[in-house]
C-alpha cells in the first residue's frame, strides 16, 4: 500500500469556533451539521478541539450548561500535524494520543483541515482489508452493554467511565439497539432530561449487524454505504459476539507504520553504507594523489638540483671563458706592441 499524503484525504472545509462560544451553541452546530468535532481557533490558529466525546464527558460531570463556554471543556493544547505527513504517520499520532481527529495546520500554524479515522479508513486500499481477513480477527470482544430500562444518565456515565463511543443495548445476549456519542449530542441539543429518559426510548434500532466470519472488506462496505462508524457482530444464533469500529479497522495500520519505519531505517542504512563506501574510495584516491604528489615533488627536487648543478657549471665556464678572453686580449696587446717596436727604425 502506498504512503498516501494526508493532504489528499483531509477535510479542508472545517467548521471552527472561538473559545468564547457558548457550549449549547457548539452542540447545536455539531448536531445540525452532523459533525463529530469543532476546532477552536484564535486568529486562524487552533487552540483546542471539542468532540462528541467531550460532550459525553461534560454530560457526566455537569448539571448545568447554560453558562459554560467551549473553552472550559475543549481538549487543549491541540495536537497538530502538517499536510505533508503520510497516512501512517497520521494514524500513529491518532493511536499514540488515543484520538480520532487530527488537526492539520499550514506552515504558518494556521488551520488547514482535519483528518479523522473515517478519512483514513476510506483511504485504505482493498489489499489492506483483504490482509485483515475475517471480522472476528479484529473485532472488540469485550463489549460494554446496557439494558433498555437503564437511565440515559447512567449509560452516559458508563460511556464516560470506559471512554467508549457507544453502548450496545442487549437483552438475553441479543442486541436490540445502540446508544452512541452522537445520540448524546442530539439529546442535549433537544434539551432532553437524561435523568428521566430510559435508554430504550432514545437508542438507535434495529441495530445493523453481521456475522463474525464475514470478511472485513464486507464490514467496511456496509459502514461506508450506511455512513456509520461501527457494526455489531453476532454469532450463528444472532447473539452478540463483538463490535467492529473504525478504530478496530485502522488498528492494523500500526504494522504498516512499523514497516514504513523499517523501510525508512533500511533506506538510511543503505545511504550510510554507500556514504562509508564513498569515503573509503575517496580516502584511497586521496592516498593515491598524495603518493603521486610526493613522487612528483621528489622528482622535481631532483631536477632542480640537476639544474642548479648545470647552472653552476655554466657559470663556471662563463667565468673561465671571460678569463680566457681577457688573457687573449692581453696577448694581442703585447703582440701589437711587439710588432710596433720591431717596425720602428
Amino acid at each position: 500500500m502506498t504512503k498516501k499524503p494526508i493532504r489528499e484525504i483531509l477535510t479542508e472545509d472545517v467548521i471552527s469556533v472561538s473559545p468564547k462560544t457558548p457550549l449549547l451553541e457548539a452542540i447545536l452546530i455539531m448536531d445540525s451539521k452532523k459533525i463529530s468535532c469543532l476546532v477552536v481557533t484564535e486568529d486562524r490558529k487552533p487552540v483546542g478541539i471539542f468532540t462528541e466525546r467531550d460532550v459525553v464527558l461534560a454530560a457526566n460531570r455537569k448539571d448545568y450548561f447554560d453558562s459554560l463556554k467551549i473553552e472550559e471543556l475543549m481538549a487543549k493544547p491541540v495536537i497538530t500535524a502538517q499536510s505533508d505527513v503520510d497516512i501512517y504517520e497520521a494514524y500513529n499520532l491518532l493511536a499514540a494520543n488515543r484520538m480520532r481527529h487530527l488537526v492539520i495546520v499550514d506552515a504558518n500554524g494556521e488551520l488547514a483541515g482535519v483528518v479523522t479515522q473515517f478519512d483514513i479508513k476510506n483511504a485504505l486500499e482493498l489489499e489492506y482489508f483483504v490482509e485483515l481477513k475475517s471480522t472476528s480477527k479484529i473485532m472488540t470482544k469485550n463489549v460494554i452493554t446496557v439494558e433498555k430500562d437503564c437511565l440515559v444518565c447512567e449509560a452516559v456515565s458508563k460511556m464516560a467511565g470506559h471512554l467508549i463511543s457507544c453502548l450496545i443495548v442487549s437483552e438475553d445476549e441479543y442486541p436490540l439497539g445502540i446508544l452512541t456519542e452522537r445520540d448524546v449530542v442530539r439529546l442535549f441539543r433537544e434539551g432532553a432530561d437524561i435523568k428521566a429518559l430510559r435508554v430504550g426510548q432514545v437508542m438507535s434500532h434495529p441495530v445493523l449487524s453481521m456475522s463474525a466470519g464475514a470478511p472485513v472488506y464486507e464490514a467496511v462496505g456496509i459502514m461506508n454505504k450506511k455512513g456509520i462508524r461501527r457494526l455489531v457482530v453476532v454469532d450463528k444464533d444472532g447473539k452478540l459476539s463483538g463490535l467492529v469500529t473504525q478504530s478496530d479497522i485502522t488498528n492494523g495500520l500500526i504494522w504498516k507504520y512499523i514497516e514504513s519505519l523499517k523501510e525508512t531505517v533500511q533506506g538510511k542504512d543503505r545511504m550510510i553504507a554507500e556514504q562509508k563506501q564513498m569515503e573509503k574510495e575517496l580516502a584511497k584516491h586521496r592516498e593515491h594523489l598524495e603518493q603521486l604528489v610526493e613522487e612528483q615533488t621528489a622528482e622535481l627536487k631532483e631536477k632542480i638540483a640537476d639544474l642548479e648543478k648545470f647552472t653552476d657549471i655554466a657559470v663556471s665556464r662563463e667565468l673561465k671563458m671571460a678569463e680566457l678572453e681577457e688573457t687573449v686580449n692581453s696577448l694581442r696587446k703585447e703582440l701589437n706592441r711587439f710588432k710596433e717596436s720591431v717596425s720602428t727604425p
